[in-house]
C-alpha cells in the first residue's frame, strides 16, 4: 500500500486513491490546501494533469517538492532538541521531520526520551552502539545481533525494533518501567506488553521522504500563500481539503468557512472539496466513506464519514 505524501495531521493518504478517481482530468491539478501533499502525490502518479500545483500557507509543499527532487537523498542527521530550535526556522527538514505531529514548532521527543532515541538512531544509521550499550545494556546484544550483515537503513530499522520488543517480553516489568525507551515500547494490557517501535519516528519520516524521489516531478510546482490569492486558469481542476468545521483551524489559526464557501461556489472551473459537512443549499455530496478519524464536524473522535462535495450549479 502506498503512503501518499508526507505524514501530516488530517492527511488524505488512506483515501487518496478513492478521491483521485472522482476528480476529472484537466490542464492543471490545483491542490489548494495541500497540507502533507497526499493528493498532490496521487495526482502526479495517475498522470492525468500536465501540471500539478501544491499550495498552502505553510512550507510543507516546498518540503515535499524538495524530497521529490532528491534533496534529502543523503540526509542522515540526528537532530537534538537544541538543534531543532536553532534550525527549524531555516531548515525545512529539521522543521517537519523532527517536529511533533509535523506542526513545525514543537520538538518531537520529550526530554527524558530524547537521549534514548538518539542512541537508537546512531545504532541503526551509523552502526555506532556506544550510547545504546550504555543506556540499554539489557537488550544491547539482542539488538546488535539482529542487525548483523544488514547495511540498508530501512532493513536495519525493521529488524531493530521487533528484536528489542521480543527481548523485552522476557524481562522484569520493573526494569522496563524504569527505562524510558523500554517503557515507551509498551502498553501494559493485562501485564502483556504491546508492540511499539523503539526507533524514532524521525527515521521513518526520513525513509518516506527518500521514497518520494521516484515520483515524476517535471510538472510539479509548490506555492506558499492563501488559497484566495491563487491565480485560477482555464483548464484547472481544484481540490480543496480546508480545515474542517469544528477543528482547530488553518495552521492553528481561525478559518473563515463562510468566505471559503463563497470562494468555492464562485469558481468557473471544477471544484472538489473534502469535508464532513458543507451547507446543503450551496454544495452537494458526490461520495462518502466511513473511516477512523480524530476529527468530525462535531469535534468528536472515532469513526467519521469522509465526504467529497462539489458546488451546486448556479441557476
Amino acid at each position: 500500500m502506498i503512503n501518499f505524501g508526507l505524514g501530516y495531521m488530517g492527511s488524505k493518504s488512506v483515501i487518496a486513491r478513492d478521491l483521485i478517481k472522482l476528480i476529472p482530468s484537466g490542464e492543471r491539478f490545483v491542490d489548494a490546501f495541500a497540507g502533507g501533499c497526499a493528493m498532490t502525490h496521487a495526482a502526479l502518479l495517475v498522470g492525468r494533469w500536465p501540471k500539478v500545483l501544491a499550495n498552502d500557507i505553510v512550507e510543507v509543499p516546498e518540503f515535499f517538492v524538495n524530497a521529490v527532487k532528491g534533496q534529502y537523498r543523503d540526509e542522515t542527521r540526528w537532530i537534538s532538541r537544541e538543534d531543532f530550535f536553532k534550525l527549524k526556522d531555516t531548515d525545512l527538514f529539521v522543521r517537519y521531520c523532527y517536529s511533533f505531529g509535523n506542526d513545525g514548532q514543537t520538538y518531537m521527543y520529550d526530554a527524558k526520551l530524547e537521549p534514548y532515541k538518539k542512541a537508537c538512531h546512531y545504532a541503526v544509521v551509523f552502526d555506532d552502539w556506544a550510547d545504546f550499550m550504555r543506556l540499554c545494556p539489557e537488550v544491547y546484544a539482542t539488538a546488535k545481533a539482529a542487525l548483523e550483515g544488514k547495511t540498508d537503513t530501512q532493513a536495519r530499522r525493521l529488524a531493530f525494533g521487533p528484536a528489542i520488543v521480543r527481548k523485552l517480553r522476557t524481562m522484569d516489568c520493573r526494569i522496563i518501567k524504569a527505562n524510558p525507551l523500554y517503557n515507551s515500547c509498551h502498553k501494559y494490557l493485562g501485564g502483556k506488553p504491546g508492540l511499539h517501535s523503539p526507533v524514532g519516528a524521525s527515521l521513518e519520516r526520513l525513509e518516506r521522504l527518500q521514497s518520494l524521489e521516484c515520483i515524476p516531478e517535471h510538472s510539479l510546482e509548490a506555492r506558499l500563500g492563501d488559497y484566495r490569492n491563487l491565480e485560477i486558469r482555464h483548464g484547472d481542476v481544484i481540490y480543496c481539503d480546508p480545515p474542517y468545521k469544528g477543528t482547530e483551524g488553518y495552521n492553528g489559526k481561525g478559518f473563515d468557512h463562510e468566505a471559503f464557501y463563497g470562494w468555492a461556489a464562485a469558481q468557473s472551473v471544477p471544484v472538489y472539496i473534502s469535508e464532513y459537512w458543507m451547507p446543503d443549499d450551496m454544495f452537494m455530496c458526490i461520495w462518502e466513506k466511513k473511516r477512523s478519524s480524530r476529527f468530525s464536524h462535531k469535534g468528536t473522535e472515532g469513526t467519521a464519514v469522509e465526504k467529497l462535495f462539489v458546488p451546486r450549479k448556479r441557476k
